[in-house]
């Protein structure tokens, strides 16, 4: 063999590797990007920022869970702008359930500011009307009420660069589709996304956090405040930071009388006692107390004939959003450093492969030309 047909060989041997490189690296770049630590507490914190904000006096602290977000990046994936809830399990238990609320966002471009979109849900505050418990006529506000559904506990969110995002306006630009999943969910039938009151005053259990019902709270340390205002003879219980009612009396704050509020509670068709265990059905366990045990009935019971009692020295009806500098519910006060961006997380791993694979070819150039020459 020539050495001109030597040099030939080696050329296109250089060649075939450089489109191998290329090729595998782009492949790489069409990865679904995955939700980092920065972007979860991110969207979490934002959601209870706006969560405390709203004067409720029920509102729950939210937390991460990670199947809503694999349910998320189920749905995530499809590049199709529509809700779609896939079934999956309980991160707290081996039963399924198929029933959670959802979020859908998306904008034209390669990045996305996550804050931005939970602020655009929020946004739809302005066609909600709290006294009706519906949106302005022709409006729209799912989003929103979602967003500040008082008993919603987790979220969980994925997101993915579409090169077409069908049903979007934008379709055929690349876009970034934002899907985030809640349970219990929210947006009931003829039900309002919260109470209003006090901060933590109506809750299951009125440890009270940054202005949110925190069931993580256990006694009055690091924040955590009990909240509790018992009416209506109702007994406080310091240790929990519950009420427990009287006959005739029932909710977080004994103010509630003791009665289903629902012609479905118990009836043919409608709901059975069975639903009050299920954490889906959320909406039986407000709407019928009688029917899940809650409380006991009684028609003789008469309002205010005790004075409240409080948890807290001093009633408070201040609500505290708390600071922005809220961090990822994993992280400690010791992680001061945030990850890096994926944008620039993308370009060091691309440096770093392109220098792997020059020294590849540069190596197979020298041990062909070793073996021809």
């Amino acid at each position: 063999m020539s050495v001109y047909m030597k040099l030939l060989v080696v050329i296109c041997l250089t060649l075939i590797l450089s489109h191998v490189v290329v090729h595998s690296a782009r492949v790489r770049r069409s990865d679904p990007p995955t939700m980092t630590d920065q972007q979860k507490a991110e969207i979490v914190n934002k959601h209870n920022i706006l969560r405390a904000q709203e004067g409720a006096a029920d509102m729950e602290y939210l937390t991460w869970n990670e199947s809503l977000a694999a349910a998320a990046a189920v749905t995530a994936k499809t590049c199709f702008y529509k809700h779609h809830t896939p079934s999956l399990s309980s991160a707290n238990s081996s039963e399924p359930f198929h029933r959670y609320g959802q979020n859908i966002y998306g904008i034209s471009g390669d990045t996305i500011v996550m804050t931005d979109a939970v602020e655009r849900w929020y946004d739809e505050k302005s066609q909600y009307e709290y006294k009706t418990g519906k949106c302005s006529p022709g409006k729209t506000c799912g989003d929103y009420t979602q967003l500040v559904w008082a008993t919603t506990r987790q979220i969980g969110c994925s997101y993915k660069r579409c090169q077409q995002l069908e049903g979007f306006k934008s379709y055929n630009a690349t876009s970034i589709y934002l899907v985030c999943n809640y349970i219990p969910t929210g947006n009931v039938n003829n039900m309002k996304p919260f109470k209003k009151g006090a901060a933590c005053t109506k809750c299951s259990t009125a440890w009270c956090k940054e202005g949110l019902c925190n069931s993580q709270c256990s006694k009055a340390e690091a924040g955590c405040t009990c909240k509790a205002v018992c009416y209506n003879c109702g007994k406080l219980d310091m240790g929990t930071c519950r009420c427990a009612c009287g006959p005739g009396w029932t909710g977080g704050d004994c103010s509630q009388q003791c009665e289903d509020t629902q012609e479905y509670c118990g009836g043919r068709p409608g709901w059975n006692s069975n639903w009050c265990l299920d954490h889906t059905h959320t909406y039986v366990r407000r709407s019928c107390p009688v029917l899940c045990g809650f409380c006991l009935p009684d028609t003789d019971a008469v309002a205010g004939k005790c004075p409240p009692v409080y948890g807290s020295k001093q009633p408070d009806s201040t609500v505290d959003a708390g600071g922005p500098n809220r961090k990822s519910p994993s992280s400690t006060d010791d992680e001061d450093e945030q990850p890096a961006d994926d944008n620039d997380l993308g370009k060091a791993n691309g440096v770093q492969t392109h220098q792997r694979h020059a020294t590849v070819i540069s190596l197979v150039v020298v041990a062909t030309l070793a073996l021809l020459l």
